[in-house]
């Protein structure tokens, strides 16, 4: 649940425009220029549209694999939360060894 929270928040955090813009419009010299307020002025104050539009696509990219790798870090997280306890090798788990073994895991350091 706290991954969850966090990527939303790193999201909102990488996408602020409304805040930024009405209440310093970029700052003093750029001062509080974030990324969206770049990508307006750029877009709308400048008239180059093709870069507001890369700026805007790399934004989505960025966005899309932070999201992917907290995804798969969470799901590493969960599984290794579901496997038993003491099932990690040379731990002495729940896996039988086979005969002639020494290690009681039976993986390959027998």
């Amino acid at each position: 649940m706290v991954t969850i929270l966090l990527t939303l928040a790193a999201i909102r955090g990488m996408r602020v425009f409304t805040e930024v813009y009405v209440l310093t419009g970029g700052g003093p010299a750029g001062s509080t220029d974030v990324w969206m307020t770049r990508v307006f002025t750029t877009a709308f104050e400048r008239n180059e549209i093709g870069i507001a539009s890369a700026g805007s696509v790399l934004l989505f990219l960025l966005t899309f694999v932070m999201t992917v790798i907290v995804q798969i870090y969470r799901r590493a997280k969960e599984k290794v939360r579901a496997s038993p306890a003491g099932a990690t090798p040379h731990s002495g788990g729940p896996t039988t060894a086979p005969p002639g073994s020494r290690r009681p895991c039976g993986c390959c350091c027998a």
